[in-house]
């Protein structure tokens, strides 16, 4: 039997391996030549750019991190608060009731236009808008800034349009669907300083001491801007259906404009005049009067030709018609309504007196409230039943739209609010808004 060595089987070959044939060793490896001097510098080089280029970025992050904190501590999006509500049940119009209890008051102000639409009745204080539960009060939506102070709010065709100041302009626009609260177009006016609101069917009206501004209330859009001559300055306006009737004055006297609703292009005429003309009706009748003589005068639709003046009241009632017509707001829409034979008519609201006008004259006028005593309160509205409401004291009279007789009376339980008053139809009951807000039903 042949004999083998036992150390053969702990023999390491020399022979090359084929899977290790053209590797190195670690001989090899260990032995391997150093990179050239160029590509070390190169690489040094970079490695000291890439980390430069690191910490910039790092530096402008933090920047910007802390640009964003000083925006967002500072900036507008902190100072407003939103809540949107679900659209209450709908309320419809019926006949007011013989007696009307206070069921809610806000000391809110009304807004303006028609501050009642889809169960909801929108009203507001120095920074917020609220959209309120018609027949409780209860506050269904609100839009607040803090950082802004609203001109004025009104509520026209189921849109309801804030108009916030700043720096002195009331510029900044907000609309909303009334019914919930959801914002529906934000845009800024050109306007300067302070400025009067007005709504009218489908139109948002701004009167500033520069000049006229009309926009569309359900996107904010213009309509058009007017501004008066080189040295006039616009007094007041007031939208109707037949168009904008604007009073401004310059250096040679007063005029008094009528223009279209829908476009500026010229005005349809103007008047010149040597006493202050303020506008009263611009719808069933186009109508302005002067201030120091309590006169009305009437002006054909086409071409302005007047009519022979009328006196607003008797002499007893002269003082307070004068003061009445010098405290009208500067922005106005005309309140128009129909009779029970569908003739159209319209509402002359000078606080101390409330007149009818009809198409060919005027129909009647009426003391508005108590003639003397802190109870007086003026009410100009279509009460839903075809009445004109006014307030006296505690008990609230309807007249006929065409003749102006009583037709109703209705007790109110409860403090009517203060201030000059307007009233709206809500259900069997009426909102009353004035230096406050609240139903009556």
């Amino acid at each position: 039997m042949a004999r083998h060595n036992s150390s053969s089987r702990h023999a390491v070959s020399t022979e090359s391996s084929p899977l290790s044939d053209g590797l190195p060793s670690d001989a090899q490896w260990s032995g391997a030549p150093t990179d050239h001097p160029a590509l070390v510098a190169f690489r040094l080089n970079t490695r000291r750019s890439l980390a430069i280029y690191a910490a910039a970025l790092l530096v402008g992050l933090l920047v910007v991190v802390i640009a964003v904190k000083e925006i967002y501590a500072h900036g507008e999006i902190t100072h407003v608060s939103q809540q949107s509500g679900l659209a209450p049940a709908a309320v419809p119009t019926a006949s007011t009731a013989a007696r009307l209890t206070r069921a809610w008051q806000s000391p809110d102000l009304a807004a303006g236009g028609e501050p009642f639409a889809d169960g909801v009745v929108v009203t507001y204080s120095p920074h917020t808008v609220n959209g309120r539960d018609a027949l409780t009060g209860v506050i269904l939506w609100h839009y607040t800034r803090t950082d802004r102070t609203l001109c004025g709010v009104v509520q026209q065709d189921s849109t309801t349009i804030a108009i916030y100041s700043h720096d002195g302009n009331c510029d900044e626009v907000t609309g909303f669907a009334t019914a919930t609260g959801e914002p529906k177009f934000y845009r800024t006016l050109m306007d300067d300083g302070p400025v009067g609101v007005s709504s009218a069917p489908n139109v948002v009206m701004t009167v500033a001491a520069g000049d006229v501004h009309v926009f569309d209330n359900a996107g904010g859009l213009d309509r058009w801007l007017w501004t008066p001559p080189p040295g006039c300055d616009v007094q007041r306006a007031l939208t109707g259906s037949k168009g904008v009737l604007i009073g401004y004055h310059c250096a040679d006297g007063y005029h008094l404009a009528l223009h279209s609703l829908l476009n500026d292009q010229a005005p349809i005429w103007t008047i010149d005049s040597s006493y202050q003309l303020i506008p009263l009706s611009a719808g069933a009748a186009i109508e302005a009067a002067d201030p120091t003589t309590g006169l009305m005068t009437r002006y054909s639709a086409d071409k302005g030709v007047a009519a022979t003046p009328t006196a607003l009241a008797g002499a007893g009632q002269l003082p307070a018609v004068q003061a009445a017509l010098r405290a009208l707001p500067t922005s106005q829409a005309t309140i128009e309504t129909t009779d029970d034979q569908n003739a159209t008519h319209e509402v002359i609201d000078v606080g101390v007196l409330i007149g009818l006008s009809a198409q060919n004259s005027r129909s009647w006028t009426a003391p508005a409230g108590s003639p003397s005593g802190p109870a007086a309160r003026s009410l100009a509205a279509d009460a839903g039943n075809g009445l004109v409401s006014v307030a006296n004291g505690s008990v609230i009279t309807q007249r006929a739209i065409d003749t102006g007789t009583i037709r109703s009376t209705s007790t109110v339980s409860g403090a009517i609010p203060t201030g000059a008053l307007k009233a709206f139809p809500v259900g069997h009951g009426l909102l009353l808004a004035g230096a406050s807000t609240g139903l009556y039903s």
